[in-house]
C-alpha cells in the first residue's frame, strides 16, 4: 500500500495502479486555489476510491501538525511532488522569480516528518531539477540519512524511460529493507507510438492558417509522415514534431 503527498490530479497513483501498487491515502490542497482544489479532489476520488484511496484535502503541513492521524504505520510506499514553481526553469530565469520560500521550507519539513512518522519501505521524489539545489531538498535527504536510508538520485531525461516526452526531472529513490534504485534506460519512443492506436477514433480537425504553413514548410524538404503540430498564436509559428520524437513538453499556462 501507498501514501501520496502533493497528490494533485493522480498521475503518481495512476501509474501505481498500473504496477500493481494500491494507493489508500492522497494529500492535496491549495488554499490559494480552493475551488480548483475541490474540483481536483472529486476528480481523485472517482478516479481512485474504487483501490480504496482517500483523498485528504489539507496541506501537507497540515496533515504534519495534525500528526498523520489515520496514516497506515510502515507503509511499502511513500511518494512527495512538492510544489515545484520556484524551482521551475521559466521562474529561475525570471528577475525576483525562483526564490525558495517559506512555504517550500515548510513543505520540506513536513516530508521530513512523514518519512520519520510513518517509516516506509520505499520513499520516492519528483521534482524539476533546480530542487536538488535547494536547503528543502537537504532537509529532506537529511532525513532520509537519519533514519538510515539508502538513497539513489539523478536529473533524468524522461523520454530514455519510455516516456514520449522531452522532459528533465529529479528522481530521487531511497529504500530500507530492500534494495530499489532508479531503472535502467530503456528504448526511446515517439509520440505517434503511443497514441497510434487512438487516432482512428479520433475526429478530424480543421488546421489554422499557421499551423498548415508549418505542414507545407515540412513537406517541401521532407518525406510525407505524422506530424505533431503545435497549436499557437496567430503572431507564432506554429513547430512540429515527426512520428519519432517525443511531444512537446507540457507546459502550465495561468
Amino acid at each position: 500500500m501507498a501514501v501520496v503527498l502533493f497528490a494533485g490530479g493522480g498521475g503518481i497513483e495512476a501509474g501505481m495502479v498500473e504496477a500493481g501498487i494500491r494507493p489508500v491515502i492522497a494529500v492535496e490542497f491549495d488554499p490559494t486555489k480552493p475551488e480548483l482544489s475541490r474540483a481536483i479532489a472529486k476528480t481523485h476520488h472517482r478516479n481512485f476510491n474504487e483501490y480504496g484511496c482517500r483523498i485528504i484535502q489539507l496541506t501537507v503541513q497540515e496533515v504534519a501538525r495534525l500528526g498523520f492521524i489515520g496514516f497506515p504505520r510502515y507503509p511499502d510506499y511513500l511518494h512527495a511532488s512538492p510544489v515545484c514553481a520556484n524551482f521551475s526553469q521559466a521562474h529561475t530565469a525570471k528577475a525576483g522569480k525562483g526564490i525558495e520560500t517559506v512555504d517550500d521550507l515548510t513543505a520540506a519539513l513536513a516530508v521530513a516528518e512523514a518519512i520519520r512518522q510513518l517509516q516506509p519501505r520505499v520513499f520516492t521524489l519528483e521534482n524539476v531539477p533546480h530542487y536538488q539545489n535547494s536547503q528543502s531538498f537537504s532537509i529532506i535527504l537529511s532525513a532520509l540519512e537519519l533514519e538510515g536510508y539508502s538513497v539513489d538520485y539523478s536529473v533524468i531525461n524522461m523520454d530514455k524511460f519510455g516516456l514520449p516526452q522531452a522532459r528533465r526531472r529529479l528522481v530521487l529513490v531511497a529504500s530500507r529493507g530492500c534494495r530499489v534504485a532508479l531503472p535502467a534506460h530503456r528504448k526511446q519512443i515517439g509520440w505517434y507510438e503511443v497514441i497510434a492506436h487512438l487516432i482512428p477514433t479520433m475526429t478530424d480537425s480543421q488546421l489554422l492558417p499557421k499551423q498548415r504553413q508549418a505542414v507545407e514548410q515540412f513537406l517541401m524538404a521532407n518525406e510525407p509522415t505524422p506530424l505533431l503540430i503545435q497549436r499557437v498564436g496567430g503572431r507564432t509559428e506554429s513547430k512540429y514534431k515527426p512520428a519519432h520524437l517525443p511531444c512537446n513538453t507540457i507546459l502550465r499556462h495561468r
